[in-house]
């Protein structure tokens, strides 16, 4: 069914976080199914066709035969939709269905359920539920539907079978819209809602600026007195990390177990890796930014090309290769009263399916949450900037927040190490460290890089943060 947007839809679509098109010109959509879900409220799934010849399949709410585009947060279509992912039926559309799945059976009670719209952070719709008073859960309605199998679902079902001692939140049901063809879409997925104290990222912010007052109004090592705390968090974030590596290894239905590093995958990775470098390297050669830094990482660009391509080595010694959580950062980490909680098992959104459940060096996780320690230390430091003139107090600012970085990353790798001896992971040689600092070393690389292009293109302020971060890893 060909469709008109009118500039109404427009600018539904402009304010949504999950339409990831708005720079793009659209050519036309239409309506691939629909379903009447109450009063004049049609479900439906839309594929846009822009002029770039790439199309994407959203799922949007409508009112008025589907002229109208509206919240998905509506109660009364949360209510339906709620009983059908309780009781695990399914809701039928004009050319499929939409199937649930309930993990362990429940019932739904729409008298007892309030409904909250979350902020808008992500490219999903996120709604939390309470129900019956004490059951507090959240539902996250995906809104660009790739076809395949979602990897969260894939994750999150396989945790709970094998992943008792994974701190993750409890997948409760999950629902799959099928065509007449057989093809599958993810719509949605319901799980525990976690009580926390909100995400690693912001929460660590929080401490620094705690540490940094602290050190300028006494002159102690707040990292000795009240920052222990944080460094036990961090060991205990690593052992969280590699308990949650060793559910992944076990094997399950699906594609999940320890698999060999084979030739072919460091070729396949190494030309990603010199893509990204080529991508990056041609993006700091065009700057104008002034940071001495630039030059420096510009000088060394072919020592970092020889890094990746005589890389071949490592990674078979290396030897395994796992699923992981794919975009592991702290943001992805919820901080509760007794330990930390890992969500968003989806890996990076822009990548098919397909891709983001491929096998990779646990490292690769390990890596993501190393950059993310140093991108927050140096949002410590700019921020204390704002307030603080004196150059010999800056530095003192800036050597504190070194000083951190280090201090936590120890912490979260000796956590990591540790717990994965004592569970004798078989996908990492915990008695070759030299092989394994070097491979990380290579997946920091990496991400450096494609930070550096992110920030020259978004953000040339925070572009000292990957300088510092691939200068760090030559300097070792």
């Amino acid at each position: 069914m060909p469709h008109t947007l009118s500039e109404s839809n427009l600018d539904f679509l402009k304010g949504a976080r999950w339409y990831g098109h708005k720079g793009l010109a659209l050519k036309g959509i239409r309506v691939i199914d629909t379903a009447d879900v109450f009063q004049d409220h049609q479900l439906c799934l839309f594929e846009f066709e822009f002029k770039d010849t790439s199309r994407e399949v959203y799922l949007i709410l409508t009112r008025d035969n589907a002229s109208r585009f509206v919240r998905i947060g509506q109660p009364v279509f949360l209510n339906l939709f709620m009983q059908t992912l309780g009781k695990g039926g399914s809701l039928k559309m004009q050319n499929g269905e939409i199937r649930c799945a309930s993990l362990g059976g429940w019932a739904f009670n729409t008298a007892a359920a309030a409904y909250h719209n979350l902020p808008a952070l992500t490219t999903n719709s996120l709604i939390r539920i309470e129900h019956n008073q004490t059951d507090r859960l959240i539902i996250k309605f995906a809104r660009r539907l790739q076809k395949g199998s979602n990897v969260e679902v894939e994750v999150n079902r396989h945790l709970a079978i094998h992943g008792k001692t994974a701190s993750v939140p409890p997948l409760r049901a999950y629902a799959v819209y099928t065509n007449h063809q057989g093809d599958q879409y993810h719509i949605a997925a319901l799980f525990d809602f976690i009580k926390s104290h909100g995400n690693g990222w912001a929460w660590t912010l929080k401490c620094l600026e705690a540490f940094i007052k602290e050190t300028l109004q006494t002159n102690c090592d707040v990292l000795k007195t009240s920052g222990a705390f944080y460094h036990e968090r961090m060991r205990q974030l690593g052992e969280q990390l590699a308990a949650l590596h060793v559910c992944l290894s076990q094997k399950g239905e699906g594609n999940f177990g320890v698999k060999k590093i084979t030739r072919d995958d460091i070729n396949a990775w190494k030309q990603g890796w010199l893509t990204q470098l080529e991508k990056s390297f041609a993006l700091i050669r065009a700057s104008t930014v002034a940071n001495k830094d630039l030059g420096t990482v510009r000088d060394n660009e072919q020592q970092i090309r020889t890094i990746f391509e005589s890389s071949g080595d490592t990674f078979l010694k290396l030897g395994y290769k796992i699923r992981q959580h794919g975009d592991f950062h702290f943001e992805q980490v919820l901080v509760c009263d007794d330990g930390f909680c890992i969500m968003d098992f989806e890996g990076e959104p822009l990548k098919p399916y397909a891709e983001r459940a491929i096998h990779y060096p646990a490292l690769k996780d390990v890596a993501g949450l190393l950059r993310s320690l140093n991108y927050a230390g140096f949002s410590a430091y700019f921020k204390a900037c704002q307030t603080v003139i004196d150059p010999v107090i800056r530095d003192k600012i800036k050597q504190l927040c070194a000083r951190w970085e280090s201090w936590s990353q120890t912490a979260f790798l000796n956590g990591y190490y540790g717990r994965l001896k004592e569970q004798q992971a078989p996908f990492l040689p915990l008695s070759d460290m030299p092989t394994i600092d070097m491979a990380l070393k290579i997946m920091i690389l990496d991400k450096a890089l494609y930070e550096i292009e992110y920030e020259i293109n978004n953000r040339p302020d925070w572009l000292p943060i990957p300088l510092s971060g691939i200068l760090g890893v030559l300097e070792k």
